[in-house]
């Protein structure tokens, strides 16, 4: 079987700046975080954003120390926003993406897991690019879009199916998904959004917890929600 675990940074880095950070995807026992370099840009604390660094970096650790061949064999990668951590990527092994919920519920700051891994051969060189293409293409749909603002979101996308994370008020997300109705080629759109109210939004925006957001309950797995398919 061919080995194939590339690094997939779901935002490019000529977008970066204007993203959620947060996205750890592996090569190997390698490790790329880059949340650090954005706290400018994000709409969680600094002290949130390393946590959710943090949670990230021991995530894909586990995944890789449980089964290292299956994890080469494998591209995964992980994202944390506020606690909730989504797996994405592709495995060939159903018994391995099986286990990932298990493997990472009882991190440190989790409140939340998203096991979206698909089972299926790595993607392609050229199906990587194209999905790196469309969260550019979103990005920028944000960037031009009344009423949306782009450092609240975390865009990933994996064979042409979005997922997006962030924490924001329900206005924020209504208009968000709008946007993203006018970009072509997307497959399927998930949401994981941690609703917070305008007030706690401001509170936010002035360097507050994010600890209040909505829908922070534990749980070992989670499911998004579906809103184009």
């Amino acid at each position: 079987m061919k080995k194939t675990n590339i690094i997939i940074l779901a935002a490019a880095s000529a977008a970066a700046a204007i993203s959620l950070s947060g996205c750890v995807a592996a090569v190997g026992a390698g490790v790329a975080a880059g949340a650090v370099g954005l706290m400018a840009t994000d709409s969680r604390t600094v002290g949130t954003v390393i946590d959710d660094s943090a949670i990230e970096a021991k995530a894909i650790d586990r995944l890789d120390k449980y089964s290292h061949a299956k994890f080469r064999e494998s591209s995964l990668g992980t994202t944390s926003i506020n606690g909730h951590l989504l797996i994405h990527g592709q495995t060939p092994y159903a018994d391995y993406q099986s286990k990932f919920s298990e493997l990472v519920s009882d991190i440190a700051r989790v409140s939340k897991v998203y096991n979206e891994v698909e089972v299926r051969e790595p993607l392609s060189l050229s199906e990587q690019s194209y999905d790196a293409y469309l969260t550019s293409k979103i990005k920028t749909r944000f960037l031009f879009t009344s009423g949306v603002s782009s450092r609240r979101f975390k865009v990933v996308t994996e064979n042409k199916v979005v997922y997006l994370m962030g924490v924001l008020t329900k206005e924020e997300a209504k208009n968000g998904i709008a946007a993203i109705k006018q970009v072509d080629g997307i497959k399927k759109v998930i949401t994981m959004f941690q609703y917070v109210s305008e007030k706690t939004k401001q509170e936010i925006d002035s360097g507050a917890d994010i600890s209040s957001a909505e829908g922070s309950s534990a749980s070992s797995q989670g499911s998004g929600d579906v809103i184009i398919e």
